[in-house]
Parts: C-alpha cells; structure tokens; sequence
C-alpha cells in the first residue's frame, strides 16, 4: 500500500496537523490500515490520528482523504478530560440552584474505598493488580474514543463552516469530472452503514442500475450527500430507518434521501435552505449543527445546474432529491 501526502497544514487552534491523502493499493485498504501505514510514515502513533474521510476515486486504483493528527498524548488527556467534566456535571434547570453534596453519596464513596481495604487482607496483592490494570485500560479506551467522536464531530463543522464561507465568496473551486452517481451512493453507504446500524438505525441503499455516467464535481456532490445523511440523522426520533436512492426523472439523473423522522411543516419547507435557519419545533432546537449544511446542498446543486426537491410531512419523514442534469450546461 502507497500513502501520498497532498497536503500537509498545521491548526493552532486545534492543536493539531490537518492533511490530505491519496492510498493507492491493489484492494481497497481499512481505515485501520491507512491509519498504521500513515502513522509510519509520520512517525507518529496510530491512537493520534482520526481519518476523517476516505472514499474511492471514480476511475482510479486509489482513494482520497483527510486525516487530522494531533500534537501529542497529554493533548489527548487535556480533551478526555475536559469532555468527561462537561459530561458529568449535574444539569441544573434555569432558575434552580446547583444541588448541594449530600451525605449519602460521601458515605457510599468512603464505603467503596473501605471495601478494597478489606478484600486486600485477604487476597493476594498480586491478584488485585491486573484488575487495576484492565480497568485503566478501559479507560483509556473510552477516552479515545470519545476524543475521537468529539475530533470529528468539531472537524466536521470546522470544515462546514469554512466550506461556506469560500462559497459564500465565490471561492471554491468546483472540478466536473464523468463520475457515477452509484460509486457515490456506494462510498457513502460503505463509509455510513456499520456506524448508524450501531445506532440503530436501518440504512439501506436503493440503486438505479441503468442511469448514465455525468459530469458532476464528485467530491462537492459527496459533501451534500453526506450533509442530507447527517440531518436525516438528527432529526429521526423513534423511527431510525434512512434510505439512499439513485433513478433517472426527465433529463436529470437523481440521488435522494430518505427518513421517517420529525417531518418540516409546510411553511418552513421554502426556507430550510437559508443559511442558520431551524425548523419552529421545540425538539429540533436541542439539535446540534452548524446550521448550514442545507445551505451548502443547495449551493452545491445550482453551481451544477440542478435542483432540489423536498417532500415531508409532519411526523411521518422527509425525502430531499437532488436532480442532476445530464448535460451540464
């Protein structure tokens, strides 16, 4: 397997490095392994770098991608712990005061403090020890993996936000290459699938083996995809079930998504594509986001002459359908 750096960046605020990648290999390599061989050329540790992205290139023997590395362990530790305070600290309701340490809680702690004490006399020291061992592992197991839930979640909107603003300003730069729309369903739901069944959502893919080969910008149409996935996500309740569905309609060849979640109403469905804009429901607003990813679709789709459709209702799921023309004018 061959790992070439594209770019290569340093994030001060962050705290770490940001870098682009090409992997080109005989079979399609794990992140895993990308991660190891990537780690060996930089000369860093594996549990260090997050993959962020990694998807085939249509056409090609390669994949391409973005990987974050961060600085060092004690960076790590400072995250996990600054996550973990956050996580644990009581919620407090607006108008209420913190509630006060009580008793029971000291006498439980100096209970399981006590108990060791006792079991020490006895049992072996020695016994006790791998225990202590196997528990500071899977500490920091859970550590890292909340780090890296957190990386990528803070990446993502880093990305998002700074997507919109060169499209905002007129300066991204769009590559239209003949790529097919289902290599783009099947990188999504490759990269997707196993992380939202762990969720429990079903996600499934829908493919139209007979659609034509078009000119899009594959990585931008990725992106949208990616953001319509992520909102069908967020707002999906009890019913967790997505849909990614390829066809042909008129002159455009489409890609849409599916979800049986909260619905939009009708009179907010104009204005989901404006930038910052949340739905008027008291649920949606404990959502987090950047409150741009619509926006971004919808741009992305008219730089390629194309257009959005939306179905939803309230309660029963919403379907966004991204038309694409045959021949981009």
């Amino acid at each position: 397997m061959e790992v070439q750096i594209i770019k290569d960046k340093t994030n001060p605020i962050l705290k770490r490095r940001e870098i682009s990648i090409k992997v080109k290999d005989k079979v399609t390599p794990s992140r895993i392994e990308v991660k190891g061989k990537l780690a060996a050329l930089l000369n860093s540790k594996p549990e260090l770098i997050v993959i962020e992205r990694l998807r085939t290139m249509y056409g090609k023997q390669e994949l391409s991608g973005t990987a974050c590395i961060y600085q060092t362990e004690e960076r790590l530790k400072q995250l996990a712990h600054e996550h973990l305070v956050a996580r644990d600290a009581p919620k407090v309701k607006e108008g209420e005061e913190a509630p006060a340490a009580s008793a029971a809680p000291a006498a439980k702690e100096a209970e399981v403090k006590a108990e060791p004490k006792a079991e020490a006399k006895h049992e072996p020291k020695a016994e006790a020890k791998p225990k202590a061992e196997a528990k500071s592992e899977e500490k920091k197991k859970e550590y890292y993996s909340i780090i890296s839930q957190e990386a990528n979640r803070l990446g993502r909107i880093v990305n998002t936000i700074l997507s919109f603003s060169k499209m905002e300003a007129g300066k991204r730069q769009f590559n239209f290459t003949e790529a097919y729309i289902n290599d783009v369903a099947e990188n999504i739901n490759r990269s997707y699938k196993f992380h939202l069944e762990q969720k429990g959502f079903t996600f499934s893919l829908e493919k139209d083996e007979t659609i034509p080969i078009i000119k899009i910008d594959e990585e931008a149409v990725s992106e949208a995809l990616v953001n319509l996935v992520d909102n069908a996500v967020k707002y999906s309740e009890d019913q967790k079930f997505i849909t990614v569905r390829t066809g042909n309609k008129d002159n455009y060849v489409f890609i849409e998504v599916e979800d049986k979640g909260i619905g939009i109403p009708p009179k907010d469905q104009k204005k989901i594509f404006e930038k910052f804009f949340r739905v008027s429901s008291g649920s949606v607003h404990n959502v987090k986001g950047s409150g741009l990813g619509l926006s971004i679709v919808k741009h992305i789709v008219d730089v390629h002459k194309g257009k959005v459709e939306l179905s939803s209702e309230v309660n029963k799921g919403s379907k966004f359908k991204l038309l694409l023309p045959l021949n981009k004018k």
